[in-house]
């Protein structure tokens, strides 16, 4: 026979909607995950009183740290929200991963988090993406190291990054980098990854000039494709240079 151990955790219910406040940081609503749910509750799969929300108390309000799509769709629906009293003391970064656990945190989800909690580290990380659009991962890697690193991942960087530790310390390197890639900006595929790698490596070895090189590709844009790796870039573009001259020049 089966036997069952009581719960000391107490799931509490209310329909004092005003009693609850989102927190500042979790992320936006997703308008498409309400509509189905309440489209599964309306057709009678109604499991929200075995989901209870999680809160904390603070300052006469219940603080929802988890479930506010469930709180949305009770008060919306005028049912009970259920909840449960958290007592510890969660950071944002911890609510971030519990959530991110749940339901998989989209970079953009771990920015605006931490935008609300008024970090500047992710104001200015977003204030990059919106001039470049270069991809997250290359993004952090400018922002942090000055450079654009390798082809592989940086599992350590996205740990760092997610749990809202970000600081960056490269913002001019990173700016002259990206400024550097977007004069290729005919080249569709100018951000990325591998090409910012190959742009970089070519400045470091310093045997052309990037004014050079931009005015060896406008002349004959159409050579340049896209390419798998840093090192078929860097082939392509010294072919592009190499275009009638005698004596082959090499650029990194």
């Amino acid at each position: 026979m089966l036997k069952h151990n009581s719960s000391t955790i107490v799931v509490f219910q209310s329909k004092e909607y005003n009693n609850f406040e989102m927190v500042n940081g979790n992320r936006a609503l997703n308008q498409k995950k309400i509509s189905r749910i309440i489209k599964e509750i309306e057709s009678g799969n109604d499991m929200l009183s075995y989901y209870p929300i999680q809160v904390r108390v603070e300052n006469e309000k219940l603080k929802i740290l988890d479930g506010q799509h469930r709180y949305f769709i009770s008060k919306k629906l005028k049912r009970p929200i259920y909840y449960i009293l958290v007592t510890e003391n969660k950071s944002m970064s911890d609510i971030a991963k519990v959530n991110s656990n749940v339901e998989k945190w989209k970079a953009q989800d771990f920015i605006n988090c931490y935008i609300q909690q008024k970090n500047n580290d992710y104001n200015k990380l977003q204030e990059f993406l919106d001039m470049y659009k270069i991809n997250i991962g290359t993004t952090l890697r400018l922002l942090t190291n000055g450079n654009p690193g390798t082809e592989g991942s940086s599992p350590e960087l996205t740990k760092i990054f997610e749990h809202g530790l970000l600081k960056i310390t490269h913002w001019d390197e990173a700016i002259e980098i990206a400024n550097d890639c977007k004069r290729f900006e005919k080249f569709l595929y100018w951000r990325d990854r591998a090409f910012i790698i190959a742009i970089y490596r070519i400045k470091k070895a310093a045997l052309i000039s990037i004014d050079d090189l931009v005015s060896n590709f406008n002349k004959r844009p159409e050579m340049l494709v896209k390419q798998v790796s840093q090192k078929d870039y860097i082939y392509n573009l010294e072919q592009l240079v190499n275009v009638g001259k005698q004596k082959r020049i090499v650029i990194s």
